[in-house]
C-alpha cells in the first residue's frame, strides 16, 4: 500500500490503514492530531465545525502501537499537543518504545481565543525511534504567526502554517524520504513535502477535509486531478 498509494491523501481511519504499511518503512510521522479536550474547536468562519474524536483519546493506545512499528530506525514521529492531555501521550509513546527528544514551541506570535490569561503557543513534541538525530543545529522555538491572521478564511479550525511544517520536515529528512501525516485536515504537511521534495502520504477521516485536501495538493502540484 505505501508504495502503490505515494503522494496522495487517503480518506479513511488512520488507526485502520496504518495497520497496512509495512514495518520500518516511513522516515517520518508529523501530525496534528485530535488532543481529546472533550471540547469542539469549530471557528465561526467553519460554521463551527468539530474535528472528529476531538473528544477522547481511545485512539491513542493503537496510534501509537503503528506508529512505532511503520517508523524507521532512527525516524522521528514529531506531534503537535497541548499541555492539559501532555501526560498521557507521553506514557504511550514511551510505553511502546518512543523516546522524547526534546519538547519544542511553536510561538503563534498572537495570544488566542478568551479572556485573561490566553496561550500564544502549541507544543511540538519531537519524539524518536532509536538514535535519531536532527539534520541542523536551531533553537526549538518556531515564530510564525497562525494561519487565518490579517482577515484571511481559515480552511481548518487547526490549520498549521506550511513554512512550520516544511522547517520540521528539513529538520528531520532529507529529499526523497517518506513523509506521513496520519491525521492529515487540510493537507498542510503534504503542501510542504512538495516544497521541500518530500515523499508523502496523508490519512484524514472527514470526508469534507478530505477533499478539500485533494484540491490544495493539487494546486500545490500544478496538476488538477492527480487524484481523480
Amino acid at each position: 500500500m505505501l508504495h502503490k498509494n505515494m503522494n496522495t491523501i487517503i480518506h479513511g481511519d488512520s488507526i485502520e490503514l496504518l495497520k497496512k504499511i509495512p514495518d520500518n518503512s516511513v522516515d517520518m510521522i508529523l501530525s496534528d492530531p485530535p488532543f481529546g479536550q472533550n471540547i469542539g474547536y469549530g471557528r465561526g468562519e467553519l460554521g463551527h465545525r468539530y474535528i472528529k474524536n476531538d473528544d477522547n483519546l481511545e485512539w491513542l493506545p493503537a496510534f501509537t502501537k503503528e506508529a512505532f512499528r511503520i517508523l524507521k530506525d532512527k525516524g522521528h514521529c514529531v506531534l503537535f499537543w497541548q499541555w492539559r492531555t501532555f501526560s498521557t501521550l507521553e506514557k504511550e509513546m514511551i510505553d511502546k518504545g518512543f523516546t522524547i527528544k526534546t519538547v519544542a514551541i511553536w510561538d503563534k506570535l498572537h495570544g488566542g481565543l478568551g479572556d485573561g490569561l490566553v496561550e500564544q503557543y502549541e507544543q511540538i513534541i519531537f519524539f524518536r525511534k532509536g538514535k535519531a538525530r536532527q539534520n541542523f543545529y536551531r533553537p526549538n522555538v518556531f515564530k510564525e504567526s497562525r494561519v487565518g491572521g490579517g482577515g484571511v478564511r481559515l480552511e481548518h479550525p487547526h490549520q498549521k502554517p506550511v513554512k512550520v511544517l516544511k522547517e520540521l520536515i528539513e529538520l528531520c529528512t532529507v529529499k526523497d524520504d517518506v513523509v506521513i501525516d496520519p491525521f492529515s485536515g487540510s493537507g498542510s504537511t503534504a503542501m510542504a513535502c512538495i516544497n521541500t521534495n518530500r515523499r508523502f502520504l496523508g490519512i484524514e477521516l472527514d470526508e469534507d477535509y478530505h477533499k478539500l485536501s485533494l484540491q490544495n495538493v493539487d494546486k500545490a502540484l500544478g496538476k488538477v486531478g492527480l487524484f481523480s
